[in-house]
């Protein structure tokens, strides 16, 4: 395990981001700190960077050094945006930070911006074709891709802050800015011809601050039940939601829209624009959100050049490795675990009649049955419902976090809360409180006939005889205790399925 960190110096602020490397090449972050620094008005005026704010983002650097090797960081890359090729002290200002922090700064590569931008959405986002759109402060960037491959990408040099340079905009209220900008935009998005021939139906994917803003704010207004950013699906309704809200707001650059987005408002405000001009250009109704934005792509591929060949194959069960990294023991069975389930639930088809709608959420339950044992032993159910609830899942709905919480808390049957499902009833049905107790009794059937770590249950066959279930073993070697402790849960089988259950 090592620790590695990226720096991002924008015209507007400068970002440190520190991650861990631990299994399978894998990342998590562990710090991250935004400093807002404007270089605005030096560039407007001479493009040269004057000694104050030099000065300014030398102390900063000097700051984020020092905070790199209290995380033992081994390796620290540090990109500025291409904002700076214009600064004509760019090389000095860069050799000064240098020699005094050891940092060293270069320019960034539209490939490498691509780059940063597209590793973290297939890295978290399980769609096989999709458009990223991802607005910035200083232009666009908009990419094709399917299964896995960049087919179309452009960059479109307008972002939130120099389109409302260019159209003479700053500090206007929405009702004077949002139409404008629309407006400028679209004719922008029209130039691009890959972009008419989108399919209605492909996935859209946003990132990064302006559009997880526009999410967080689209939650508020929808009173949405869950915090958790990847994966929020923004309907085209909740969008204009957000649109309609933001329009009869009085605001200026000098001020934030508190609690959503730590940006100017006005520049907050001219995003909206910019995205519904995405929407309405490739006549979407929804957009995804993926939470891992540029710095968590770019550590990706920078510990992972491979990426370029062979991205993650399974993203759901990469995240889930992560996760059990810190919250499962070492030994441990889970693979095994996990590997019963899925013969319990083939097997019991007949009898629990449940789609494989729910296999993705049952696979996050029965791989994470373990992870609430550090929290609370006792507890472990809830501790793992809140676990699941609170970890960033990468390639599962919403809907199927929220149903693989329901079944670690419902692996105690009596702990289910009607009062906590409530809150997720815009994402849960009434048909799904059975579901997720049979799930659990399949996990816990699983977990139990597994007991003891030893896999010695390899394989079983499930025969419905009247009243009753007989589930007979294969074994290598004689599984008395698992079975011993499988026999515990068939009155909560009865309970739930009205049979019998016998194990042999």
């Amino acid at each position: 395990m090592k620790n590695i960190a990226i720096i991002e110096l924008d015209i507007l602020s400068i970002k440190l981001t520190i991650a861990s490397v631990i299994k399978s090449n894998s990342i998590v972050t562990l710090h991250q700190v935004v400093e807002p620094i404007s270089f605005l008005e030096d560039i407007k005026e001479d493009e040269i960077i004057k000694t104050p704010k030099i000065n300014e983002l030398l102390d900063i650097c000097k700051g984020f050094s020092n905070l790199c090797n209290c995380y033992d960081v081994v390796e620290t890359t540090c990109l500025a945006h291409r904002s700076f090729y214009n600064v004509k002290n760019e090389v000095s200002l860069f050799d000064q930070i240098y020699a005094q922090t050891n940092l060293k700064f270069k320019e960034m590569s539209e490939e490498e911006e691509i780059n940063g931008f597209y590793y973290a959405v297939i890295n978290s986002i399980d769609v096989s074709r999709g458009i990223l759109a991802v607005v910035n402060t200083s232009d666009t960037v908009l990419l094709n891709f399917s299964k896995r491959n960049i087919f179309e990408k452009t960059i479109i040099p307008f972002g939130t802050l120099n389109i409302l340079e260019k159209l003479n905009l700053e500090n206007t209220a929405p009702k004077d800015m949002l139409t404008k900008v629309y407006n400028f935009f679209t004719e922008e998005l029209n130039k691009i011809d890959w972009l008419k021939n989108i399919e209605p139906e492909i996935s859209v994917i946003g990132m990064e601050k302006y559009f997880l803003s526009i999410c967080k704010l689209a939650r508020k207004l929808s009173k949405y039940p869950l915090e958790i950013e990847n994966m929020y699906n923004l309907t085209k309704s909740d969008f204009n939601s957000v649109y309609n809200f933001i329009l009869g707001l009085d605001i200026d650059k000098t001020r934030k829209i508190k609690g959503i987005s730590q940006d100017r408002a006005d520049l907050f405000a001219c995003s909206l624009a910019l995205y519904k001009a995405i929407f309405d250009v490739i006549k979407n109704e929804n957009m995804l959100s993926a939470k891992p934005g540029f710095s968590e792509g770019m550590l990706n591929y920078l510990i992972n050049p491979s990426l370029t060949d062979k991205p993650y194959p399974d993203i759901l069960g990469n995240s889930l490795d992560v996760i059990n990294e810190y919250y499962t023991q070492k030994p441990n069975n889970i693979v095994h675990v996990y590997y019963l389930t899925v013969i319990l639930f083939k097997q019991l088809k007949v009898l629990h009649k449940l789609p494989r709608t729910y296999v993705k959420a049952l696979r996050i339950a029965s791989n994470l049955y373990n992870c609430g044992n550090r929290i609370n032993f006792y507890e472990k159910n809830r501790a793992a419902y809140n676990i699941i609830l609170n970890s960033y899942i990468m390639g599962a709905s919403h809907r199927d976090i929220v149903l693989a919480a329901f079944i670690m808390l419902c692996t105690k049957l009596d702990d289910f809360n009607l009062s906590e499902w409530v809150k997720y009833k815009n994402l849960l049905t009434e048909e799904d409180i059975d579901a997720v107790k049979k799930l659990a009794v399949i996990v816990n059937l699983a977990s139990s006939l597994d007991a003891y770590g030893k896999g010695r249950i390899v394989d079983m066959n499930c025969d419905m005889l009247g009243d009753s279930i007989i589930v007979k073993t294969q074994v290598e070697t004689p599984a008395t205790l698992e079975l011993r402790e499988g026999k515990k849960h068939e009155s909560d089988f009865r309970k739930v399925f009205k049979k019998n259950i016998e194990l042999l």
